[in-house]
């Protein structure tokens, strides 16, 4: 089987994620500021401790379905291809704001550092996003090492900060706090409203970690999750707190480079250039993932036909993929081009994004809980963990709308957009059959014979079979499969597979799938016969026999008995028959 070439242990992989939460500090700490005031670290504190409701959810998620793809991957076996789109668009769009608002954060910092450059800071954040592109061209490969050094470097940088920070507050004293806290909302309503609105802008970055699991160690994924909490609560709650201890809120509320004033007030110049360095390398790395994990996205969905073939056309010199990238960078300019440049309309985007996500990872853990809970897995959580993760961001997708409405309807007119792009290819069959009622409704179009080439066009995308593993010969489960297959796939052949060690029921099962053509004679059904027990080198080895990618496989839900986990199977989908 294919296995990845090497597994993380805890730190790499927590660089991986710990890079977008420690980068988030330098964008959304201005955008919260904006909102919470002095109260920001509190906000942020409370937004931190909110994402422990998210460790038990993703974790037994995770340990379903050891699979990168996420929401994709989790709401397709769960529930369909439906709600599995609705997943793809989520991440996809989470993963273009978290390349644009680091694009746009890097120029800002950039120009902010050196006015004196002919350009704006929107045009440097686009030249950035461009870079990324072509750098996608030459190789997609995320290197552990390389995020790990960079987050490393990253926390230790802003070690440095806090401590310098904590030494001239010490300096200072309680003056510019005392200055600061007289400038805070009055009234109690507007206090909580403040901390509230603080929270929904500055919770951000968990959302990526189960993107990487199949590359981290088993055991290894839970310390990971409480490596990016500690991360968080250590480190960018107390810079929070250290800007209004040292900066005035005159300041705070104009600057968008606030740890590089940080920095000099209390450093000096020197630091001011290491920060600047360090913001252009976390934001590098994460403009890359998110260029990565978009265009990843796009070609998992081509190689499982989600997506047009094309998609998957390679460039000659380096084997890169370059519709996916070309795609990632239109959907980022496009969210760019329409935020107007605002780095807090798109600082407000990635809020709404990281919401959109994480709600469905709930919603992905009650739909296990609900239609897959036989699924052996070694946590699991209470369902109403779940509904409270749900309550949570439904709430905080409240506050992002009373606080911005405007940016959340650019976000979700995106998301509307996008999600049409994922829902078509699914919707070819019922497009055609719509478009073949039309051309018989109009006699004018019917001399013309447009209707052979509607056929021929859905002969040519229901072509691919897909394949059906049965253990037994029982012909209701096999009936039960059937319907589903029908109902939910475009594909006009079934093959029905089965592996075993004795040849008992074999001689029933064929005559059953012959018995099955003559109750579904719309598709065609074969039966194919593998001597030796179900694993997931037999699925792989038929799946590249056959041509089928392991997404057009289903088997029916493991029991607690099976010797494999779902996840050994890289992508076969479950069915309940």
């Amino acid at each position: 089987m294919n296995q990845p070439e090497r597994q993380m242990g805890q730190f790499r992989s927590s660089s991986l994620s710990g890079n977008g939460i420690l980068g988030s500090a330098f964008y959304t700490f201005p955008a919260m500021a904006a909102v919470a005031s002095i109260f920001s670290p509190l906000s942020l504190l409370i937004a931190s401790l909110i994402m422990t409701i998210y460790r038990p959810i993703l974790l037994e998620l995770g340990s379903a379905f050891r699979l990168n793809g996420t929401n994709y991957v989790y709401l397709l076996q769960c529930s369909g291809r439906t709600l599995a789109a609705v997943g793809a668009t989520a991440t996809l769009l989470d993963a273009v704001a978290a390349s644009v608002v680091s694009a746009a954060a890097a120029g800002a910092y950039i120009k902010a550092e050196f006015p004196e450059i002919p350009a704006t800071d929107h045009t440097i954040g686009i030249y950035l996003l461009i870079a990324m592109a072509l750098l996608a061209l030459v190789t997609l490969r995320e290197s552990g090492k390389l995020t790990l050094a960079i987050t490393v470097i990253h926390m230790i940088v802003m070690a440095v900060l806090m401590v310098g920070s904590a030494v001239a507050w010490t300096h200072t004293g309680t003056e510019m706090i005392r200055h600061n806290w007289e400038l805070r909302p009055t009234g109690g309503a507007n206090i909580v409203r403040s901390i509230y609105i603080g929270i929904c802008v500055g919770i951000t970055g968990f959302e990526c970690s189960p993107g990487y699991i199949q590359s981290i160690k088993p055991g290894s994924y839970g310390h990971a999750l409480r490596n990016l909490l500690i991360m968080s609560l250590l480190l960018n709650v107390p810079l929070v707190l250290l800007v209004y201890a040292l900066l005035p809120n005159e300041v705070i509320m104009k600057a968008e480079n606030l740890l590089v004033i940080l920095a000099e007030v209390s450093f000096g110049k020197p630091m001011r250039i290491v920060i600047v360095v360090d913001c252009l390398l976390v934001f590098s790395v994460g403009m890359f993932a998110g260029v990565s994990t978009g265009c990843n996205l796009v070609e998992a969905l081509a190689r499982e036909r989600v997506l047009p073939q094309f998609f998957l056309r390679p460039l000659p010199f380096s084997g890169a993929t370059y519709f996916p990238v070309a795609l990632f960078v239109t959907i980022s300019l496009v969210v760019y081009f329409s935020s107007a440049f605002s780095l807090s309309t798109v600082s407000t985007m990635v809020s709404a994004a990281f919401v959109s996500t994480m709600l469905l990872y709930s919603l992905s853990c009650l739909l296990l809980k609900f239609s897959l809970d036989r699924l052996p897995r070694v946590y699991r959580t209470s369902m109403w963990t779940a509904v409270m993760g749900i309550v949570v961001m439904i709430s905080i997708l409240i506050g992002n709308i009373i606080q911005d409405p405007r940016t959340l309807g650019l976000f979700a007119t995106c998301f509307f957009v996008t999600l049409l792009g994922a829902f078509l290819p699914n919707s070819r069959l019922k497009l055609a059959r719509m478009i073949l009622w039309s051309l018989d409704q109009t006699r004018i179009l019917q001399r013309w014979n447009l209707d052979r080439f509607v056929v021929r066009w859905m002969k040519h995308f229901r072509k691919d079979p897909v394949v059906l593993w049965v253990k037994d010969e029982h012909i209701h489960h096999l009936m039960r499969a059937i319907s589903y297959i029908q109902d939910n796939e475009l594909a006009d052949r079934l093959i029905v597979a089965h592996a075993y060690t004795q040849s008992m029921g074999v001689l029933e099962m064929q005559t059953n799938v012959r018995l099955l053509e003559e109750l579904f004679p719309a598709t065609t059904i074969d039966l194919i016969i593998i001597r030796g027990a179900f694993s997931p080198v037999v699925v792989e080895a038929t799946s590249q026999i056959l041509s089928v990618p392991r997404s057009g496989m289903f088997i029916s839900c493991p029991g607690n008995n099976h010797p494999w986990q779902i996840g050994d199977y890289r992508g076969v989908r479950l069915i309940g028959f």
